[in-house]
């Protein structure tokens, strides 16, 4: 079997994530979120990445562009793994891959992601009717282990060997997600899980959550999303 870490939004990875992965068995990564560095460009998008104890894992970014965003002559152009399947998006992931002198077959992730819906009946007729345009690469769908074993056949038989990243993969864009506000994030976490066992003993209780929190406390706790900023007051107003 073939292990893929799929991670496409994450803000940067550290220099000893491959030795991780190496050790349960995964030697293949995804990611695209690199490409949102607001200075530095990502040389590669197929590489081998290194560790620290010199483990190399294939590592893979995900080259969707955004419908109706310019990608041509201009290095200022994000990846998405919110893909749409569209003459532009096809197109575009070919066009902006940096090695095709290694690899011509892309991996297009597509679909509404990010808290979305996935991918709807459109994206796949037009899948279908992308597939039978000459001046468009071909499309085609596949699993995820698949490409990537595809993929090792591919940098295995071709004569240009792929580039080695040594180092982390620092994303120059969501700075200090990890190591900010430390304190805040820990007492906001130790706060999700005391309401969350507060809710699970007034439910064996036959009561409800909101009988002893008010609706207020409730919705401004339960409904923090992981993707909006953490609300600091939350963090202190009470003592898990």
């Amino acid at each position: 079997m073939l292990h893929v870490l799929w991670l496409p939004d994450v803000f940067g990875y550290s220099w000893a994530l491959p030795q991780i992965m190496k050790g349960f068995g995964i030697n293949n990564f995804m990611t695209t979120k690199i490409s949102w560095n607001d200075t530095n460009r990502m040389p590669h998008d197929t590489f081998i990445w290194k560790g620290i104890d010199g483990s190399e894992v294939l590592t893979h970014f995900i080259t969707t562009v955004d419908p109706g965003v310019p990608y041509k002559n201009t290095n200022n152009f994000e990846y998405t793994y919110n893909g749409k399947i569209t003459p532009h998006t096809v197109l575009g992931s070919y066009s902006v891959y940096a090695d095709k002198m290694l690899n011509n077959d892309l991996l297009l992730s597509y679909g509404w992601g990010d808290g979305g819906g996935g991918p709807q009946r459109e994206m796949i007729e037009n899948m279908k009717m992308i597939d039978q345009l000459p001046a468009l690469p071909t499309v085609k769908p596949t699993r995820v282990d698949d490409y990537f074993r595809q993929l090792q056949r591919t940098i295995k038989e071709s004569s240009q060997k792929p580039a080695e990243w040594n180092g982390e993969l620092y994303l120059e864009f969501h700075r200090g997600t990890y190591t900010s506000q430390a304190r805040v994030k820990k007492e906001n976490r130790q706060l999700e899980f005391a309401m969350r066992d507060l809710e699970a003993r007034y439910v064996k209780a036959g009561m409800t959550i909101r009988s002893c929190i008010s609706n207020r406390q409730n919705s401004e706790t339960m409904g923090t999303h992981p993707m909006q900023p953490i609300p600091r007051h939350l963090a202190w107003q009470f003592d898990p």
